[in-house]
């Protein structure tokens, strides 16, 4: 697993206006920022373009992870880059928020409480547990999701991912039809109810294909890096307006 890649500086300035995007999208009505952008500006697509480049940076690092010992070394270099401000950030957002109802303290005390300390927070589809505490960790929260499952996503990567990519479209259509099957809104009020923002929006499940997509896209990078070298600077934005088109349309569908 002991690889060394160049740097892609190009990605640096994209990274810079992904997280702009999204400091926007939080501000919505504040800060004399309008509450729905002119023109449908999709702000939510910052959140989608960090989850390709996870996908993307993270096959460009560890192109393979060969046995049990380099998976475990992996996982504990990723754990170790996010847990320890998350921790910090969830006994901040505990402390300085007293506003919280009581009915949701006492459930973020306790089973809340100890699925964000495991970062396991977005994998429950309810507002209680993925949007407790800290409530923008829960992408966080999906990206453990993906480091679990890296292992066995980049082995033979090269030969299998139209299978992976195909698992990971399918399990974001099953998760749709669950939505559609129990009637749920797209939003609610309510902490202890299905919506689609907990089906859809933040299920690491209906992620997934998005970070398999950045995964591919690394594959075929490096395999044209030497004809191609502004590659990610040229065709990200593209990249993100294709998946999230067919995203938005399939949902509308259902």
């Amino acid at each position: 697993m002991d690889h060394v890649n160049p740097k892609i500086d190009s990605l640096t300035s994209l990274r810079f206006f992904a997280a702009a995007l999204i400091v926007v999208g939080h501000s919505g009505g504040l800060f004399g920022f309008p509450a729905v952008w002119p023109g449908g500006i999709a702000t939510y697509q910052g959140i989608t373009f960090f989850f390709v480049l996870s996908g993307f940076i993270l096959t460009y690092v560890y192109p393979s992870i060969d046995n049990f010992s380099e998976y475990r070394r992996f996982l504990i270099a990723r754990v170790a880059r996010v847990w320890p401000a998350h921790f910090v950030t969830m006994i901040l957002a505990f402390l300085l928020l007293p506003w919280v109802p009581v009915s949701l303290m006492i459930w973020q005390g306790k089973a809340a409480g100890i699925l964000n300390f495991f970062l396991l927070h977005a994998w429950v589809p309810y507002a209680v547990s993925y949007f407790s505490f800290n409530a923008v960790s829960w992408s966080i929260s999906v990206e453990l999701f993906f480091y679990l499952n890296f292992g066995w996503l980049i082995r033979e990567l090269r030969s299998t991912w139209a299978i992976k990519l195909g698992l990971s479209v399918l399990a974001a259509v099953v998760m749709m039809m669950i939505w559609h099957v129990s009637r749920a809104p797209e939003h609610t009020t309510d902490d202890f109810a299905l919506s689609a923002d907990g089906l859809i929006y933040i299920s690491p499940l209906a992620r997934s294909f998005e970070f398999v997509i950045g995964m591919c896209f690394a594959s075929v990078y490096k395999r044209l890096r030497g004809s191609m070298v502004r590659m990610p600077t040229v065709l990200t934005a593209t990249i993100i307006e294709s998946i999230w088109r067919p995203w938005s349309s399939l949902k509308s569908c259902i």
